[in-house]
């Protein structure tokens, strides 16, 4: 219930405000707001399956610990499909406060640390076709690229959720903004062109 009010307060204030203050290049105005305790988004989408190519961008904002070396766990910005070992699909924050892409238990782990409370653009791609399959952006900066452990075949069991992981647990604490999932890997002069935009009609992919 808490969730839907929040939703329609946002709607109202979406339509009622003709001036939108920006910050680097990030409305301020509306956001999902999840306070790390109860709060996720799901939808009906199963998302990208198989071994396809894909790309998962967003604006967040975030303060929390999410570093399980300093007492922190798991902040999952977007994930889906199904807990065994290659089926889960997982772009969070873990290590080191950045973020992290997660096949089943294996994942790529970024060095930027994004949760000092300022707004960060944050994206992954997947290319299967690439020498080096994943890539994590952080602000359009390539964060660091490289190959998993084990295959990525995700599968139509959970739908796309924003904030949790498919098993309820890992929860964000924060804000997540035009969170975007493309059918192919965007380049990264893609990301930069597109980070700042608001989309009238559906982009490529």
């Amino acid at each position: 219930m808490k969730r839907l009010v929040n939703l329609k307060l946002y709607l109202l204030i979406l339509l009622s405000c003709v001036n939108f203050l920006t910050l680097k290049g990030q409305s301020t105005d509306v956001s999902l707001d999840f306070d790390g305790i109860d709060d996720y988004v799901s939808s009906s989408y199963y998302g990208i399956l198989d071994s396809n190519a894909r790309s998962m961008e967003a604006w967040i904002q975030t303060t929390g610990n999410y570093d399980p070396n300093n007492g922190g766990k798991q902040g999952v910005i977007a994930n889906y499909g199904n807990m065994s070992n290659t089926n889960r699909f997982t772009f969070c924050v873990l290590f080191n406060d950045a973020i992290r892409i997660e096949v089943g238990g294996n994942g790529l782990s970024g060095t930027i640390a994004i949760n000092d409370g300022d707004w960060h653009h944050v994206a992954v791609t997947y290319d299967p076709k690439d020498t080096l399959d994943y890539r994590l952006y952080v602000d359009g900066v390539l964060d660091v690229a490289g190959n998993l452990k084990i295959a990525t075949n995700t599968i139509s069991s959970t739908p796309l959720q924003l904030g949790m992981r498919i098993d309820n647990i890992n929860l964000f604490q924060g804000s997540i903004d035009e969170f975007r999932m493309y059918n192919y890997a965007l380049s990264q002069s893609e990301i930069k062109k597109s980070m700042d935009r608001e989309f009238c009609d559906l982009p490529k992919g």
